[in-house]
């Protein structure tokens, strides 16, 4: 199933880097660390938008292990 994490910050890429580890802290802790690397998880999904206080970006992703 999916994950979802989110992350704020003054640039886009602030608030990407922040939102990806978002994520993979948090399914890291539900499924052990195996699970948290988003760079292998599956059917990722990114939206960001421009606010007044600055970038704030939402990811989704389904968790995969590396074995």
């Amino acid at each position: 199933h999916f994950h979802d994490g989110s992350g704020n910050g003054p640039t886009r890429s602030q608030a990407a880097r922040a939102a990806i580890r978002s994520w993979a802290e948090y399914t890291a802790w539900e499924y052990g660390d195996p699970w948290g690397r988003y760079s292998i998880a599956a059917s990722k999904k990114m939206t960001c938008s421009l606010g007044s206080g600055g970038w704030s970006c939402a990811v989704e992703a389904r968790p995969c292990r590396p074995y």
